[in-house]
């Protein structure tokens, strides 16, 4: 068992990886002891961790030399990957999603298992059977530790804590929001509802019961999402100086670096607030993307119609500014390459990967999310992945692909195309 943030190809490298001293009592090579949930849900609790491996296919070298574990390999890697599968899908007061490799080993298979460490509102992660004060643990060091009354109250703690996007900000005042921004909300609002209540309201009152601000002391201060939606470029480049940027680069060939000296053939940045960034970035993508046309019956005009449809290269950019991770120091990449277009997204999916395009979504940035859905411009009820795929198949393009990697915190969408 390993905690952190080791890559898969480290893990035979004992150097570089802590075991549990444990492991050759917790796995056999036929069956997974009832003692593994113990590191389960320690991996998934202990905060900032970042989970950790389970390794099946190893055992400690009791001769005390070098190296201090041998591999003795798995004698039914199927059957124990859909055992540790089903023990953490039934067991636990949430479902755990490991994510699974077998490794191949000329003394057998050996299957690596990485436990992601669940969000703070979904902690603390405890073994039903048990009970929440018999099965909930912390990883501390090597070892799986029940959790004392100290260690839930401190997970629960957690959960209290507000998002990143309602987080106020002392640093800024209400001169760093842009008018333009406010101005192009009512906009947009008015076309949707002309009788929306927040129209009457003043700029002011309309941040507040966004959430784009909150009043201390009679002095208004701007929140996260209100500074990432509605504030001018001077105060995102101050404040979020990365990791509000939206990049939108065309590549000409199939490969980000065919030529070391000329890697893309154009690049555009977006910097500012979302709510004028958004419309940009689509146009700019459309723009780019070739058009057939069609000739309806008894219509002497022509319709362009784009390859990809527009439907999914909306949902895609909103998809990306609504979960990102606008704390990590990363910008979103937009690709166009000769053959598919690449969103790069900082901020790893926080439903499972097998859960994509379900019903019901679960936001990293509550307040973006909802201003965006009053505005039209996203949804939040988990349908956008699935538009995306059923407009795919009906333009004959292969359906998205998606990638999660919450070791790097990144969330990559491919969109394969025919140009």
């Amino acid at each position: 068992m390993i905690g952190g943030g080791e890559t898969h190809s480290e893990l035979l490298t004992p150097t570089n990886c802590c075991f549990s001293s444990l492991t050759k009592q917790k796995f056999s090579t036929e069956k997974i002891g009832d003692s593994a949930l113990e590191t389960i849900s320690a991996f998934s609790n202990e905060p900032g961790l970042g989970g950790g491996y389970l390794v099946l296919g190893l055992t400690k070298n009791d001769s005390n030399k070098a190296p201090r574990y041998k591999v003795t390999g798995v004698s039914n890697p199927d059957k124990l990957q859909s055992e540790l599968v089903t023990l953490c899908r039934q067991n636990f007061n949430k479902p755990i999603r490991p994510a699974i490799d077998v490794l191949l080993h000329p003394e057998g298979p050996i299957i690596v298992a990485y436990i992601s460490e669940a969000e703070t509102y979904e902690k603390p992660i405890f073994i039903k059977s048990r009970g929440i004060e018999k099965g909930a643990y912390r990883r501390i060091g090597p070892t799986d530790q029940l959790c004392t009354q100290e260690d839930l109250d401190m997970l629960y703690q957690f959960r209290s804590q507000k998002k990143f996007d309602k987080t106020m900000l002392e640093e800024a005042s209400w001169k760093d929001f842009d008018p333009q921004a406010i101005a192009a909300y009512r906009v947009y609002r008015k076309e949707i509802n002309p009788k929306a209540k927040e129209l009457a309201w003043n700029d002011q009152e309309l941040m507040i019961a966004l959430r784009a601000a909150v009043e201390v002391k009679n002095v208004i201060k701007p929140t996260v999402a209100g500074i990432i939606l509605f504030g001018t470029e001077m105060a995102l480049r101050r404040l979020f100086p990365i990791s509000s940027r939206i990049d939108y680069i065309t590549v000409e060939g199939r490969e980000w670096v065919s030529h070391p000296e000329k890697r893309y053939s154009q690049c555009y940045e977006f910097g500012e607030a979302l709510v004028l960034a958004i419309p940009r970035v689509i146009a700019n993508i459309m723009r780019d993307i070739p058009h057939a046309f069609s000739m309806q019956a008894n219509n002497i005009f022509r319709k362009d119609i784009p390859l990809i449809p527009d439907v999914v290269i909306r949902e895609a950019v909103c998809n990306s500014v609504m979960h990102r991770d606008y704390r990590a120091g990363q910008t979103i990449q937009i690709i166009r390459y000769a053959n598919r277009i690449e969103f790069l997204n900082p901020g790893y999916s926080l439903k499972p990967e097998d859960q994509l395009g379900l019903p019901g979504s679960i936001t990293r940035n509550d307040q973006i999310a909802e201003v965006l859905h009053d505005l039209q411009i996203a949804e939040v009820k988990g349908t956008g992945i699935r538009t995306m795929r059923e407009a795919m198949r009906e333009a004959n393009l292969s359906v998205p692909f998606f990638e999660s990697d919450r070791t790097a915190n990144r969330f990559t969408l491919t969109l394969l195309t025919l140009f």
